[in-house]
């Protein structure tokens, strides 16, 4: 549900340990680098999860991936995505020093400037539009 109506996200509305997409999920990332955040009745709020050396920059040299970290809707506008994204970093520290790369689909103008608050700069941007069909 942290990536419920971003557009550019896997959704499944029947989610469960069963799906195999979590199965794989668990497997990439390993349980450890899964982080939750979770509201005062300790509630899932929101997920981030993170690779170390995930990816290559543009010379080949290894770099950690910071993957989409996620709210749920109702505490979107608050800026959770923060914390989530200082938790990840803190959690690539602890694996090495490395460059990282923040990936993120569907996220709104403040949770962008949030993003370059922390540091971050943007490398690329794919602009799609989408339209539901009734």
């Amino acid at each position: 549900d942290c990536y419920r109506g971003m557009w550019g996200h896997n959704h499944s509305e029947k989610a469960s340990a069963d799906n195999p997409n979590v199965a794989r999920f668990l497997s990439y990332y390993g349980a450890y680098n899964i982080l939750l955040l979770f509201d005062a009745e300790n509630d899932v709020t929101g997920i981030c999860s993170v690779k170390s050396e995930g990816g290559k920059d543009e010379n080949g040299d290894p770099l950690d991936i910071l993957d989409a970290p996620g709210v749920i809707q109702k505490f979107r506008a608050d800026g959770l995505q923060r914390p989530l994204v200082l938790a990840g970093l803190h959690r690539l520290r602890e694996q090495g020093q490395r460059a990282v790369k923040l990936e993120f689909w569907g996220e709104d103008e403040n949770t962008l400037d949030l993003y370059r608050t922390l540091g971050f700069e943007m490398s690329q941007q794919y602009i799609a539009y989408h339209k539901e069909l009734a």
